[in-house]
């Protein structure tokens, strides 16, 4: 039996919030605040510190417990936790996920590009146009 060499390459696919989808292809290995600055560079955004990047995370406990009738039962619900930048992707997403029949398609991880936080209006004025568009989208 051949084993497939593992390819350093993997692609992220990073959700937007006015729904767009944009895909970096990148190292497996790569440091998250690169893709970070990548993706920010990509989309001129000055003012990075009120937004991230969120996945789901989901193990053994991620579960909550439901009432129905009178009785309880447990629900599989995945966590939503924001992405470290000083660790790898693979640290914290594990391996990525193949979900093409072509073997010679890269395995891909997707990320969520979200506020994180909030601010009032008066310093919202003092923001670019792109952070506008995005953080109020």
């Amino acid at each position: 039996m051949r084993r497939h060499k593992k390819s350093k390459q993997a692609v992220v696919n990073v959700h937007i919030l006015d729904g767009s989808t944009l895909e970096f292809e990148i190292e497996r290995k790569v440091i998250a605040r690169q893709l970070w600055e990548y993706i920010t560079s990509h989309l001129s955004l000055n003012e990075t510190e009120f937004f991230g990047l969120q996945y789901e995370f989901q193990d053994a406990h991620s579960e909550t417990r439901r009432w129905a009738r009178g009785a309880s039962y447990a629900v599989k619900q995945p966590e939503r936790r924001w992405l470290n930048l000083d660790q790898t992707l693979e640290e914290q997403l594990g391996p990525p996920t193949s979900n093409q029949l072509n073997s010679a398609t890269l395995a891909s991880w997707d990320l969520d590009f979200r506020v994180k936080f909030y601010v009032s209006v008066e310093v919202a004025k003092l923001w670019s146009p792109q952070s506008k568009y995005l953080f109020f989208e």
